[in-house]
């Protein structure tokens, strides 16, 4: 078994050991183990309510669990070095409407050191979105905002992208394509 506090670990890296939340009496996560390194893509699949988002927001820093530990590149979630190595797509995470799509961006590129202008330009053309970064967030349909959200979240290059249902109301031929 490979040592979660290790700090050599890549960026890329996700440790999480015996992990136990529970909302209530209702156990949501129970010894959870989980093994991902730089390049491995992993989906959980899982009936509503079987703790799927329980272990994203966990492995994103947003909650601890009860028990156990999440490292992220050898660091433990939620630390700032750790969040430094996330990206994360919230399943529903409201955005600014009274912003643009542009002012947006600009506003998280000055909130990550790593931004990378040039992918978030190439993010928005393969998503079709240039033209309408301009535009008020209000404007955008679900399905602008969910590709909005994509391409924000890869702004800082993430070493570790966790995705909460991010193509929920996309039609992945006509949107994408």
């Amino acid at each position: 078994t490979s040592d979660p506090t290790n700090v050599t670990n890549g960026v890329g890296t996700v440790y999480a050991r015996a992990l136990r939340k529970s909302f209530g009496d209702r156990v949501v996560l129970d010894r959870i183990d989980l093994d991902v390194r730089c390049g491995e893509i992993v989906c959980l699949i899982g009936p509503s309510g079987s703790g799927e988002a329980s272990l994203m927001h966990g492995l994103a820093g947003l909650h601890r669990p009860q028990t156990g530990a999440i490292t992220i590149g050898g660091h433990p979630a939620g630390s700032r070095a750790a969040v430094a190595r996330v990206g994360f797509v919230h399943d529903d995470l409201p955005l600014p409407m009274n912003l643009t799509g542009s002012e947006l961006l600009d506003l998280l590129a000055r909130s990550h050191r790593r931004w990378d202008p040039d992918l978030v330009a190439d993010l928005l053309e393969l998503l079709g979105l240039t033209r309408a970064a301009p535009q008020l967030i209000a404007e955008y349909s679900c399905g602008m905002q969910r590709k909005l959200r994509l391409a924000a979240s890869l702004g800082h290059r993430p070493g570790v992208w966790i995705l909460d249902e991010p193509f929920s109301g996309l039609d992945p031929v006509a949107e994408i394509t």
